[in-house]
Order: structure tokens, then sequence, then C-alpha cells
């Protein structure tokens, strides 16, 4: 499908054009093509996918919680919200002491000081 007078981010400016998407996937940007069926964008700016590099959950849940279920919640949240332009979600989570861990906790062969020396 073509798309039509749109403002198209490309490097770093935007510039007057329209663009072709098969498969999902931006091809002939800028090109001057007629393949098909056109959408006319009446100068709307078009960008490339947002990426939300910063999320600890929602919905109630928290990646760092390890529950399947709240995983599934935030998964149906971002599923429903991707319209929006957001592409990508970097979960971030909280960091904990290992006091807080429910691993084993590995026996400290370091001296515990707080300066070290480089030469």
């Amino acid at each position: 499908m073509r798309f039509i007078n749109g403002n198209i981010f490309v490097n770093g400016q935007f510039v007057p054009g329209g663009f072709s998407v098969a498969h999902g996937r931006f091809t002939h940007v800028l090109a001057e093509t007629a393949d098909g069926e056109c959408v006319d964008l009446h100068g709307a700016y078009v960008i490339p996918g947002l990426v939300d590099v910063h999320t600890h959950g929602n919905s109630g849940a928290d990646f760092s919680d390890g529950d399947y279920e709240g995983l599934k919640r935030m998964a149906a949240f971002y599923d429903k919200r991707f319209h929006s332009g957001v592409v990508l979600v970097v979960c971030s989570s909280f960091s904990f002491p290992s006091s807080a861990l429910p691993l084993p906790r590995p026996q400290r062969t370091v001296p515990n000081t707080s300066v070290f020396s480089h030469r």
C-alpha cells in the first residue's frame, strides 16, 4: 500500500513525500512509485517506531515480580497500546540487596574495602 503527501522523518529532518508498506515494512521511502492503492496523509508527520526504554510494569504487576500471570496482564496492556507508536518495550527491574534474593549467597573472597588503588 502506498502512503502519499506526508512529512517523513529521514536523516534527522522531516521531508515531504510518501512511502509504501509491504509485509509490515516501509519500502520505497520518498521514491515516486504507484504501486497500488494510495492513502493521502494530508501532511501528517511520520516517524519511526518508538522504544520505551524504561518501564517497570503496569496493570498492578511489575517485571521484578517474576509472576507469569502478571507478565500476561502486562503483555495484554502493551498489545492494546502499540497503536500509539511504541513498538518495543524494555523491561526494567529493581535492584535488590543479595540478602533479599532467594539464591544461595556466594562466599566473599575479596576483602571488603571501599577504596582500591591501581598502579
